[in-house]
């Protein structure tokens, strides 16, 4: 299984702490219940969504154009993927 990011980890916890009932809300956000099929699931959509993102941006104007990749669209285009696929906070 691949390692979860911290950070995706983290929002999986909330999201599902967020829609649970006290006493299991305190280990979600423990991460007692990491393992659990649902925190891994939530865990799982959420880079899902981050590598669609990354490919959005990766990909936005392209079609139709001629592309440089030493440009600095180049550049701001492959610095917005790398910050997207790293989970780095805005």
């Amino acid at each position: 299984m691949t390692e979860i990011p911290a950070d995706v980890l983290q929002s999986a916890r909330e999201a599902i702490a967020a829609r649970v009932h006290e006493p299991s809300r305190g280990q979600y956000l423990s991460g007692q219940h990491d393992s659990f099929a649902v925190i891994q699931a939530c865990a799982a959509a959420i880079l899902a969504e981050r590598q669609r993102a990354a490919r959005v941006v990766a990909n936005h104007n392209r079609k139709g154009r001629e592309w440089i990749p030493d440009s600095l669209w180049g550049s701001l285009t492959r610095e917005a993927v790398r910050r997207i696929e790293s989970g780095e906070p805005a």
